[in-house]
């Protein structure tokens, strides 16, 4: 079979792209069950055939948004820890690269977290079972350090860099009641490295 032309690969991907764009911010404003696959490609207007051309069926493209969102964090980290960095320096990497996902999709990563924790969590389950292993794996080489690592530290972790995200609207409004100023992003990024550190260092 011949191999598509660069001009056909091109077309998929932006195709693709589209899709996982528009399939990506109705699963976060209605949720798995709620979102059909006629709303997902009625966004962009095109066949929903294509969805199951590209994505095999719904389950496969919910996959492909979480996968699209939480993978490259999960490659950043075990890249870092390959790179004999200390505790301090690794926890530096991990909260950077929750917040460069956080930051830029502040109105979709939280509701998608959210929605799939109510919704039982399976399928970031299996996402996250996927990549611990190895994590685990590369975490092992902390063991030996006065301050080390585990899986439960690991989920105390995420959830502290991810709570501000998904209870933004919260906060703002006690904010306003309150004449509280909030942190800047920069301020948050720093106070969240710090508050993790002082849990997990004996630095």
């Amino acid at each position: 079979m011949a191999r598509p032309k660069k001009s056909e690969r091109n077309a998929d991907n932006e195709i693709k792209k589209l899709i996982l764009a528009s399939a990506e911010q109705l699963f976060a404003e209605k949720g798995f069950s709620a979102t059909t696959t006629r709303d997902i490609a009625g966004e962009i207007n095109i066949n929903k055939n294509l969805i199951y051309y590209y994505f095999t069926n719904k389950t496969g493209l919910y996959r492909a948004v979480i996968e699209q969102n939480a993978g490259p964090i999960f490659e950043t980290i075990i890249k870092a820890i390959s790179e004999n960095l200390s505790i301090n320096e690794l926890i530096d990497v991990i909260v950077d690269s929750y917040f460069s996902v956080l930051i830029k999709k502040r109105d979709i990563f939280p509701r998608l977290i959210a929605r799939e924790q109510a919704n039982g969590g399976q399928i970031i389950s299996e996402i996250i079972s996927e990549r611990i292993t190895p994590l685990l794996s590369k975490l092992n080489k902390y063991q030996n350090q006065s301050s080390k690592i585990n899986i439960i530290q690991y989920s105390m972790i995420i959830g502290t860099i991810i709570f501000p995200f998904m209870t933004s609207n919260i906060w703002g409004n006690v904010a306003e009641i309150t004449g509280e100023k909030l942190p800047t992003m920069k301020e948050l990024k720093s106070q969240v490295k710090n508050y993790i550190k002082h849990g997990v260092s004996n630095d």
